[in-house]
């Protein structure tokens, strides 16, 4: 298995070297660039199966790099010192990461990952970060029973929780499975107008029809579902649909 490290710190290439050596010395680091002229160059003649890659070069960006290498068939990890990365993004397009100064379980566990997970839908997962990091978030990367699903945040009308597994409701009907429990989709979703009324349902609340203040309430969604709302969240529900209505 074939590694090429991509990064313009010198105390963080040798870091990452030295971990690599000493935790998984099966590995072969092929090279290390620190532009990203060395990096498509690098990539094109070595075919690596792994790629650190650093957000910030000293000649551009690690986005650069990627939008020259037209298929990309290897695994990804993303290196970053910058807090403007914040984790949420990474997170929004499912991309593995680590932030510098690198932590040995951390690494461990994004290799690890890394040996045993297929690097399919690359280009797609990079697009939406990239797309978070300048701010234009729209879109998520939703791991389902085949790989991964790219939704627009606009078009999730509710997130359900059933036990061991969350189910996305989508507005041309679709529903999207997967092991995430609510609470990761709860944090991921929270500046998007998403609201947990029950502690099995996440809500879009720009999705809601009818709200019906009875008991603890029921909500009527775009899709014609009921919604249970619980007691000790009526009133904060209310306040936001207050708060929607009053910017419309």
């Amino acid at each position: 298995m074939k590694v090429i490290i991509i990064e313009d710190e010198l105390s963080a290439q040798k870091r990452l070297a030295q971990l690599l050596e000493t935790h998984f010395p099966n590995l072969e680091v092929a090279g290390i660039a620190d532009c990203v002229a060395d990096a498509v160059q690098l990539i094109t003649d070595h075919a690596p199966d792994l790629v650190f890659m650093d957000v910030e070069l000293k000649d551009g960006s690690g986005f650069q790099v990627m939008e020259q290498i037209p298929a990309p068939t290897f695994s990804l990890i993303i290196t970053t010192a910058h807090t403007h990365y914040a984790t949420k993004a990474f997170r929004y397009a499912a991309l593995d990461f680590l932030v510098k100064p690198i932590l040995l379980d951390e690494f461990l566990e994004a290799v690890q990952r890394a040996k045993t997970t297929p690097p399919r839908f690359l280009k797609e997962r990079l697009d939406t970060l990239k797309n978070h990091v300048q701010g234009n978030k729209t879109k998520i990367a939703v791991p389902d029973t085949n790989g991964l699903v790219f939704l627009s945040i606009a078009d999730i009308i509710r997130i359900e929780s059933d036990k061991s597994y969350t189910t996305l409701h989508l507005t041309d009907g679709r529903q999207i499975v997967n092991c995430h429990p609510l609470i990761d989709f709860e944090k991921l979703l929270l500046d998007f107008s998403f609201f947990r009324v029950h502690q099995s349902h996440l809500i879009n609340l720009n999705q809601i029809k009818n709200f019906h203040r009875t008991d603890g309430g029921l909500l009527t969604m775009e899709d014609k579902k009921e919604v249970p709302v619980s007691r000790r969240r009526k009133q904060e529900l209310q306040d936001k649909i207050a708060g929607i209505a009053l910017r419309v």
